[in-house]
């Protein structure tokens, strides 16, 4: 009876080492797989995050996390309005807050001076490989009956990769409004 106990443990480890390389293996396939998905298609390295919108005064403004996580060099060329259409879009440095709940409020770049380039429109500029960029996105508040029919609409960031020979390459940025 004792040796039948301490082959108990060992079968135990025999099953769960096994399971464990499973796991671990199947994880690192789906990096792989993830991470190539970038490099099969180097001409779509963006990933856009929209992290909050809010409506101030006679504005609606987004902050949003533009990543790259492709191997090339990126240019972030222009934002523009798709829906609503003929909408004037100005875009910003924005640096955010450490704490998430504060989108909005800017992170001082040192004795509570920003960043130089706060105020003024940035695009283009230049995003390197496996960096992000939050931006801050500004356009005329939406009238009345657009608000309470349609709070939603459509942003197009155009853009250049360094390393492929392709232009008018874009990504749609669809958002809601918040009131």
């Amino acid at each position: 009876m004792s040796d039948k106990k301490l082959d108990e443990p060992k079968m135990v480890f025999e099953f769960v080492l096994p399971a464990t390389a499973l796991v671990s293996g199947s994880k690192f396939a789906y990096d792989v797989r993830k991470d190539m998905s970038v490099a099969q298609k180097p001409e779509e390295p963006l990933f856009v995050s929209v992290i909050g919108t809010r409506t101030i005064n006679d504005k609606h403004e987004l902050v949003i996390e533009v990543k790259n996580l492709g191997v090339h060099g990126v240019y972030l060329e222009a934002i523009e309005s798709k829906d609503p259409k003929d909408v004037n879009v100005l875009t910003y440095f924005h640096v955010k807050n450490a704490d998430k709940h504060e989108v909005f409020e800017e992170k001082p770049m040192g004795m509570g001076v920003g960043h130089p380039q706060f105020g003024k429109p940035i695009l283009p500029t230049f995003l390197s490989p496996q960096n992000s960029q939050y931006l801050k996105v500004e356009f005329d508040k939406f009238n009345l009956e657009r608000i309470e029919s349609k709070p939603y609409g459509k942003l197009t960031l155009k853009y250049t990769v360094a390393g492929v020979a392709k232009s008018g390459l874009e990504v749609a940025i669809p958002f809601s409004i918040r009131l």
